[in-house]
């Protein structure tokens, strides 16, 4: 009975082995497996649009800081606009970071929150509390499910983005405290595991400065950030058909069928960026993004 209870035991090992870790590193936050392609924007008034640069985020080496083993954030851009950490690490679906070696480390992201939990992110300089809305699931490319929550401003529940299990955010993944800034913001475009596009907004690959609001099909939008009314401005020889609106979790908000020169309605949309699909009658879609205050 002994040897066979061993044989028994080695054998679930076995299984473990081959089975779990890729379960695991499936849904892991902190992992070199994971890439992000991340847009830093602010709005330029006076030109009525946002402008963008597209820049990519990764796990590298491991560094043991008081016993604690870290993984280092790697980045090509030098100067981001807002503050990510230099470690991460990852436990029991909790995801903690340090500014650098000699800061206390401070949880970013809890994948076990359930609908109606608070969750407090602060980094010593600036905090936000977000609660859980709503949990549902996603498909990635690769057809794997992953949770999805969305999280609100606990101050402002109008406010809103979605966190993806081992994704992140929708806005300011690598360092969420940033969530809900308008006139200069993060956003997710893309998302890579093992070298492959699992999960994408935007961009897959990294840019030049790029204008948002002028994509190849000449599509602007202004007031931006708009309050009630958000107008359209097209070639002329493209004739819209109808526009939908989505918020960043890839979700539609709304769909209508506009008029040459008709204003679109966002007096009813909740404080946030949003992006806006145009179809043309010719079959064109074109894209745009916009700040609703």
């Amino acid at each position: 009975m002994k040897k066979i209870k061993c044989a028994y035991s080695l054998w679930s090992l076995l299984l473990f082995i081959l089975i779990a870790p890729n379960q695991m590193m499936g849904q892991a936050f902190v992992s070199p497996s994971n890439k992000w392609y991340i847009d830093d924007c602010y709005i330029a008034p006076l030109q009525m649009t946002t402008i963008c640069d597209t820049k990519s985020y990764w796990f590298e080496d491991t560094v043991t800081i008081d016993s604690t083993v870290y993984y280092e954030l790697q980045t090509n851009d030098p100067e981001p606009i807002f503050e990510v950490g230099a470690y991460y690490r990852e436990e029991g679906g909790v995801v903690f970071m340090k500014m650098d070696d000699n800061s206390e480390e401070f949880a970013i992201y809890d994948f076990n929150l359930e609908v109606g939990d608070l969750f407090l992110i602060d980094d010593s300089n600036n905090s936000i509390e977000l609660e859980v809305l709503s949990i549902d699931s996603v498909t990635l490319i690769s057809g794997e499910r992953r949770k999805r929550m969305e999280m609100a401003d606990a101050l402002s529940p109008n406010r809103t983005t979605y966190w993806i299990e081992g994704v992140g955010s929708a806005l300011s993944p690598m360092n969420p405290v940033y969530t809900f800034f308008l006139d200069t913001w993060v956003e997710l475009n893309c998302f890579h595991q093992d070298d492959m596009v699992e999960w994408q907004l935007g961009d897959c690959m990294l840019t030049n400065t790029k204008t948002e609001e002028v994509p190849a099909e000449g599509i602007t939008c202004y007031p931006n950030p708009a309050t009630d009314a958000l107008f359209l401005s097209t070639p002329r020889d493209h004739l819209i058909d109808r526009v939908a609106i989505f918020n960043l979790g890839g979700r539609p908000i709304a769909e209508t069928i506009l008029q040459g020169g008709q204003p679109l309605s966002v007096r009813e949309l909740s404080k946030g960026i949003y992006a806006v699909t145009v179809i043309f009658e010719d079959g064109a879609v074109g894209r745009t993004k916009f700040v609703k205050q």
